[in-house]
């Protein structure tokens, strides 16, 4: 569902491979005497996600029920289409990591433990500028918490976007898209246009090709 999966093969897999972790690590620290129980088992055989907003009618419905949100909320998700990035970094994004000389975004750690940097379009631009200009701008958050209609961050930022998005979704007509689903729009669009799968990749921060293969599907050109 859109607000978190907490079942399924994906979710098996992903609780499989943390506890596989653990013990691992455990037994390095000598904390864990027994062999590992993971060894020998085998994991549910998935099917990479392949959702993104369509082009045309679903992603005029989706941007006609985000703009009528509130404009950090509306800013929020427009941000994360726009620049391919992940929920989390969005939710922490500071002042400091933009460059707007340079239209870049940088962000100190991703989820592989290095620094990546995004190159930031036209339209990032546009609102970003909007934002560092609004009277309720802020020194250090680019979205922060709202007073009202938001579980309010312990740091400040936006803490959870999943309800926002779900009604988003709804008052659109959309069904089976998730957050996340916007990181894999951007890739999808930039496949569609034609950009190779090596930019897609460096443009979405991924470690290895095998992670961009999905958009290769797309372009249609050859």
């Amino acid at each position: 569902n859109n607000l978190g999966t907490t079942n399924g093969k994906h979710t098996a897999n992903r609780q499989f491979n943390t506890f596989r972790a653990v013990i691992t690590w455990g037994m390095g620290q000598g904390l864990v005497e027994c062999e590992n129980p993971c060894i020998g088992v085998k994991t549910f055989r998935t099917q990479a996600r392949e959702r993104f907003i369509l082009p045309g009618d679903e992603y005029q419905r989706f941007v006609a029920a985000l703009d009528k949100e509130e404009p950090v909320i509306r800013d929020f998700f427009y941000m994360c289409l726009f620049t391919g990035g992940r929920c989390s970094h969005g939710r922490n994004m500071e002042w400091c990591q933009i460059n707007l000389d340079l239209q870049q975004w940088r962000i100190p750690i991703t989820k592989s433990g290095d620094s990546q940097t995004i190159p930031l379009t036209t339209s990032a631009m546009e609102i970003l500028k909007q934002r560092k200009s609004a009277p309720e701008a802020q020194e250090k958050w680019v979205f922060p918490s709202p007073r009202t209609g938001w579980k309010t961050g312990t740091k400040g930022h936006l803490a959870s976007p999943r309800y926002a998005f779900s009604r988003i979704i709804k008052n659109a007509g959309i069904e089976n898209l998730r957050i996340h689903d916007l990181r894999r729009t951007a890739g999808s669009y930039m496949a569609i246009a034609g950009i190779s799968p090596t930019i897609i990749g460096k443009a979405l921060g991924h470690k290895s090709p095998q992670a961009t293969a999905i958009y290769a599907r797309l372009t249609q050109d050859p």
